[in-house]
């Protein structure tokens, strides 16, 4: 992502609810994702510790100024995806991890939810197409 100038402002963001957050750091500064490009690299912040990602992501909000519904949330589980998708962001659902076809999915969802004017992005998608849960606020 950071290279292409395509991408150029997006944040991309790291949360994780793990009860052993000096490993977590310890990874993200191990994961080679390019030459010379290590993944803590890419990420505008990390909310890395034991908790809901609720405060996760009240924490990302704060410290980027992105609005709940300009977030795309990724997460294998929807234990996750439930409490976040309430805040507005577009969760995408990744059972068996974040592949370059989910990534993609959930960029087009994005896209296509933004151009038809949704203003509540808050639903959990898959990559079966349809909406995992189709909630919204009223």
């Amino acid at each position: 992502l950071a290279p292409d100038k395509a991408w150029k402002g997006t944040k991309v963001a790291a949360a994780s609810r793990t009860e052993d957050v000096d490993w977590a750091n310890q990874l993200l500064g191990e994961f080679t994702i390019a030459p010379g490009r290590v993944m803590r690299q890419v990420f505008a912040q990390t909310e890395i510790y034991p908790g809901g990602k609720k405060r996760h992501f009240e924490q990302l909000k704060k410290g980027t100024g992105i609005k709940y519904e300009d977030m795309i949330f990724f997460d294998d589980s929807t234990f996750n995806t439930r409490d976040i998708e309430k805040m507005g962001v577009l969760c995408v659902l990744c059972p068996r991890g974040l592949t370059t076809e989910i990534w993609e999915h959930g960029l087009n969802e994005y896209a296509r939810m933004k151009e038809e004017g949704e203003k509540w992005m808050g639903r959990t998608v898959s990559l079966r197409g349809a909406s995992a849960r189709a909630r919204r606020r009223r």
